[in-house]
């Protein structure tokens, strides 16, 4: 389990570390969509039109979303912060190797957010493969996986499922 990371030796500080980055990683996906809502021109108006298929816009569509969203952060996180990274450093690449592969991969699995959203799924795979490594544990990156999920579930549809308006 240790090599999938999901061995620890203190759950307290596991929890509490999860805790706090899914906090602050939702508040920064929060004020990032809240910046994009004001935006005109294609990429932004590429985001509104996606946002408009796969987010809730009501409370009837909000439960199955926040399963949705935290099974994401579970399964995605198991797969690349998990399996890869441990599939990869058994393979022998150096680790800053196996951090980049594993987050362009990542990146590359969000194709459908556009060019901007590879890349910018690709830096934060590589925040969370640096914070599974400090943290020593995949369980801290699930919830911060889960907690931008959420975010963008709750904030998305406030801010992309309307006309910015002018100034």
């Amino acid at each position: 389990m240790d090599e999938f990371g999901m061995a620890s030796k203190n759950w307290v500080a596991i929890f509490f570390t999860g805790l706090a980055g899914g906090v602050i990683i939702g508040g920064l996906q929060w004020l990032n969509l809240r910046r994009i809502g004001k935006m005109k021109g294609p990429a932004p108006e590429l985001l509104r039109k996606l946002a408009s298929r796969i987010l809730p816009v009501n409370s009837l569509e909000y439960l199955p979303f926040a399963a949705l969203a935290i099974t994401a952060g579970v399964c995605e996180e198991f797969v690349y912060r998990g399996f890869a990274m441990a599939s990869l450093s058994k393979a022998g690449l150096p680790i800053w190797l196996v951090v980049l592969a594993t987050s362009v991969l990542f990146g590359l699995a969000h194709a459908y957010q556009g060019s901007g959203g590879i890349l910018s799924t690709g830096i934060l795979g590589v925040v969370l493969a640096i914070g599974r490594l400090l943290c020593g544990s995949l369980v801290p990156v699930m919830v911060w996986h889960a907690g931008l999920d959420l975010a963008a579930g709750i904030a998305a549809p406030k801010y992309l499922l309307r006309v910015p308006a002018e100034g």
